[in-house]
């Protein structure tokens, strides 16, 4: 995967605005335990997160490990 900065401005293609951004993955093959993906988009942070299932068996179980990353980054963030 290759990272380019983008514009801070929303694009237009063909006269039709692009607002939001998403890409995800999933695990792919083998012994793949967690995933994470995380895109900055016209000023945002998107962050993407693949469990398997034997690891973190629900959906609420996954977003309580979305809340506390976001809860480090949040710490993270005020020291700059």
């Amino acid at each position: 995967m290759s990272n380019f900065p983008g514009t801070p401005e929303v694009p237009n293609f063909h006269g039709v605005e692009v607002l939001d951004m998403m890409f995800g993955a999933g695990l792919g093959p083998g012994n793949t335990g967690i995933g994470f993906t995380l895109i900055s988009y016209v000023g945002f942070i998107r962050l993407l997160s693949v469990v398997d299932p034997n690891i973190l068996p629900t959906d609420e179980a996954v977003e309580q490990l979305n809340q506390e990353i976001l809860h480090e980054l949040d710490i993270l963030n005020q020291f700059t």
